[in-house]
């Protein structure tokens, strides 16, 4: 009895924190076999349909534009590998998200665990989980879970002065979607207000800019393939 109290001592915010993605599980099991809805089905899951049964690839011209939407394509790629790895049932394709959705929880518990405390961290948890739109695009074909996982592992790795894995986690969220772009400006903003020194901040502004030039050369190979930087459709709303 005392080893269980013990182990739930030094291990209780992981039990919750375990718990809580068992809960996750359990209600979501349900609408698993629900079909695709909305963005869903008309756009998402033919492009990655499309990608499935031809050559997989990530770089523009991998999927007709009509397709990819002049988007980033690693979602894209994600999704058709795990196709091809799991099958193509709507239950397994659902399973994709559920993952992505689960390693948020926990990297959103580590990135409060380390600047805040564990307290916040469940407290985080609690809050997200409680959110519509998380508990139903936890289990969307949609690229939106994903992007607000390497959101919070970019801002991490910012903050951890980790410069390998900023660049490595700011580049595939650009390659995610372009509106990653929004959280690498507020991060060069960051820098430019609380930078210790003007050589610092030159030396960090340039590894921010790394993932800069890598996703500026994407829409370079995007205008070579298609004859445009952004789908045209776009942008006329």
């Amino acid at each position: 009895m005392t080893s269980i109290k013990s182990f739930c001592k030094v291990y209780g915010y992981q039990l919750v924190l375990a718990g809580l993605i068992l809960l996750l599980i359990i209600f979501k099991i349900p609408y698993l076999k629900l079909p695709y809805y909305w963005d869903e089905a008309w756009s998402y899951i033919p492009a990655i349909f499309k990608l499935y049964n031809s050559k997989i690839g990530i770089l523009p011209g991998a999927l007709p534009a009509d397709f990819s939407k002049g988007h980033p394509l690693l979602f894209y790629f994600t999704a058709a590998w795990w196709m091809k790895l799991f099958g193509t049932s709507i239950i397994t394709m659902r399973l994709l998200p559920m993952l992505l959705s689960i390693l948020l929880i926990i990297v959103m518990f580590v990135f409060c665990k380390n600047h805040f405390s564990e307290n916040t961290g469940l407290t985080a948890i609690v809050l997200l989980m409680s959110q519509s739109i998380f508990l139903v695009q936890s289990s969307f074909l949609l690229p939106e879970i994903l992007l607000a996982l390497l959101t919070l592992l970019t801002i991490h790795a910012y903050l951890k002065k980790n410069k390998i894995l900023l660049i490595l986690w700011a580049t595939l969220l650009l390659l995610t979607k372009e509106s990653g772009l929004i959280l690498l400006l507020t991060l060069f903003i960051h820098q430019s207000l609380f930078a210790n020194n003007f050589k610092t901040f030159i030396k960090e502004t340039l590894i921010l800019c790394v993932p800069l030039f890598l996703i500026v050369v994407y829409f370079i190979k995007q205008k070579l393939v298609f004859g445009w930087y952004v789908f045209p459709e776009h942008l006329g709303y």
